[in-house]
């Protein structure tokens, strides 16, 4: 008996091990690697679908939260759009340092291990396919009420009921939406045809919602009226701040998808930071414009929840006719975030593969021509029987909001530590070669050479910092909740906005260091700046719902699962490891 408790006992101080080598495993960055995929996405397609991403929920999205918390929504929105802009060029330094496919699961896995990395991985993919089927069901729903008056969902609940059940955790619907399945596959066929092709349905569609955006900014700067603006009055209520900040974070996801294309992009180290910053500031700006006008219209300064979308506004003014065309842009918008998450799925599930941390059959390319073709049947009918039988439960939003914000806190972090690990021996950078390191002491101040004892110091510095910051939010929100004073909701709302207009200011300031080969991004302000960002993402998690954290960890747990029974023992990092006799199968 003791010789078999013995025996468990070393069985699960060599699994801890294990699982202790997989947490400390990382892959070493390279400036480029090989890949069989051709090179077809260049600037100007980085620049368009960054900017149609950002503006995919103007139709909808602005209208909708404009009327439930009035003209003072304005405030959250800037704020938000700041911190994106921080996380955008973040995201361009990153790319400039590892321009390959992978995105936030590779910066991740070079610089938090290949656990975390890998469950950025998988993140991405679970929000992919959940983004993918709750943006054809807004498809289908917006036809069928804007073009056929109802008519196709009366038809497929009349004569293509198949019952069904609701509970915690599955939805199955009372009939199958089998409209979705088109939309989905249209969605799909897009995206296989290739890059070149899926570039040209890009350049439309973001052309188009361009014009049409730009024709309702104009409409409304004739209808301006701000004699009924009263900002003190409107700050009675601040629920707009924290309800409003949720919301509108949604305006500002997804607009880095250009990152995970790095090996299919000509010129990657120039062409995606440059498109991603420059397509976020443009969609920024359209936004912050047409927040205010669109709240001016007539003097429609106060809560109106009778025009919750475009259409109805355009109506209401007299433009009947041009009224049709918003219905229209928003269901391309829908159409181009959908192509724009199987996109990241896709190369997600490229990298992965070929990191051995996915089946192999999703990191081989297509003969005729080079694409992820197998990763497009396998999210087509992913995507076919969750949206079609499954469904999308409304608190999906939440979920995604939490995995997304999720993520970016993670790729912040894993920023802030590849800045302090930088060697430009490594990256072969020469503009890098020139950046100081950082501690959060001042004790060393700049290291060229630091030892494994600072080295060691300064991460769990880091880790430190971020917990400290959580903590501190965690005070904050129960003191005010506690107090329900709105003059506290005032002036920590001031404080923001002073600490974020400071901020921007810097940011406006930021220019690139240009060079011959590289178009490298610097955040200024480090590691604050980015802390910054890591605090107010934090914040949103925390005005979350708490059962979407039940669901967020059974899926979690669900990776774990599939790390250590399958990815673990076919990484290629692992493998390495293991041919060298440093770790044990």
């Amino acid at each position: 008996m003791d010789k078999y408790r013995e025996d468990i006992l070393d069985r699960g101080i060599g699994y801890a091990k294990k699982v202790y080598f997989c947490i400390l495993l990382k892959k070493n960055m390279k400036q480029e690697e090989e890949s069989e995929l051709d090179r077809n996405i260049k600037f100007n397609a980085t620049l368009l679908l960054t900017i149609g991403l950002v503006l995919a929920s103007f139709y909808e999205g602005m209208p909708r939260i404009i009327s439930t918390y009035g003209y003072m929504i304005f405030f959250p929105l800037l704020v938000s759009g700041i911190m994106s802009f921080i996380t955008s060029v973040c995201f361009a330094e990153l790319v400039t340092l590892n321009p390959n496919s992978g995105g936030s699961y590779r910066y991740v896995y070079y610089t938090m291990g290949e656990l975390m990395g890998f469950l950025v991985g998988w993140s991405c993919i679970c929000t992919s396919v959940m983004q993918v089927c709750e943006k054809t069901i807004m498809m289908t729903q917006n036809i069928d009420l804007s073009l056929f008056d109802g008519r196709m969902s009366n038809f497929t609940s009349k004569y293509l009921s198949i019952g069904g059940f609701e509970n915690y955790f599955l939805r199955i619907l009372p009939n199958a939406e089998l409209e979705n399945i088109i939309l989905i596959l249209a969605v799909i066929g897009v995206s296989i045809l290739g890059v070149r092709k899926g570039i040209f349905v890009v350049y439309i569609i973001a052309l188009f919602n361009i014009l049409i955006i730009c024709s309702c900014i104009t409409i409304f700067w004739f209808y301006m009226d701000l004699s009924k603006f009263n900002i003190l009055g409107a700050t009675e209520d601040f629920t707009f701040f924290t309800e409003g900040s949720v919301e509108g974070h949604l305006f500002y996801m997804n607009f880095e998808v250009a990152i995970f294309g790095g090996a299919e992009t000509v010129k990657p180290t120039t062409t995606i930071p440059r498109g991603l910053v420059e397509g976020f500031h443009i969609g920024f700006m359209f936004y912050m414009v047409s927040v205010i006008l669109y709240s001016a219209r007539k003097g429609a300064a106060e809560k109106n929840t009778t025009e919750p979308d475009m259409k109805n506004a355009l109506w209401n003014l007299g433009f009947k006719t041009f009224s049709v065309l918003p219905p229209i842009g928003l269901v391309l918008c829908y159409f181009l975030s959908a192509i724009a998450e199987i996109f990241e799925a896709t190369r997600v599930m490229y990298t992965m593969a070929n990191d051995g941390l996915m089946f192999p059959i999703f990191g081989k390319a297509h003969r005729r021509f080079p694409n992820h073709f197998n990763s497009h049947i396998f999210l087509a009918v992913v995507c076919c029987l969750v949206g079609v039988f499954i469904g999308v439960a409304p608190s999906t939003k939440w979920a995604i909001i939490a995995m997304e914000t999720s993520i970016r806190i993670m790729v912040l972090i894993a920023y802030l530590v590849l800045r302090y690990q930088c060697d430009s021996e490594d990256l072969s950078l020469e503009e890098y070669a020139l950046k100081k390191r950082w501690v959060l002491t001042n004790f060393p101040h700049a290291l060229n050479k630091p030892t494994k004892t600072t080295h060691t110091i300064s991460m769990l510095l880091i880790f430190l910092s971020v917990i400290s910051i959580i903590l501190s939010e965690l005070i904050m929100i129960f003191f005010i909740i506690g107090t329900n004073n709105t003059l506290i909701f005032l002036r920590i709302g001031f404080v923001i906005c002073i600490l974020t207009a400071f901020i921007s200011v810097q940011l406006l300031n930021q220019q690139p260091v240009n060079s011959r080969k590289y178009f490298l991004y610097k955040v200024r302000g480090i590691p604050f700046t980015p802390m910054l960002a890591i605090t107010w993402y934090s914040l949103i998690l925390m005005f979350l719902p708490p059962y979407i954290w039940v669901k967020i960890f059974c899926w979690y747990l669900l990776g774990l699962l599939f790390y250590f029974s399958y990815a673990c023992l076919r990484s290629v990092e692992y493998r390495k490891h293991e041919a060298v006799g440093e770790v044990e199968r």
